[in-house]
């Protein structure tokens, strides 16, 4: 049963479509990138956030 089991699994990786988090396919310097950024718009977030309860 185990050698059905391993072409079945084997089948499955072939047919079925495995999604992956855009983190395990960038490299380092695109992520670097990536958190350079986020970090600008997290400071823009706050800032608005201000406004928002200030007025």
């Amino acid at each position: 049963m185990s050698e059905e089991n391993k072409k079945l699994d084997s089948l499955k990786e072939k047919l079925f479509y495995t999604q992956k988090h855009a983190s395990e396919k960038i490299s380092d310097d695109e992520t670097k990138k990536a958190d350079e950024f986020c970090d600008g718009y997290i400071g823009f977030l706050r800032k608005a956030k201000t406004e928002r309860e200030a007025t």
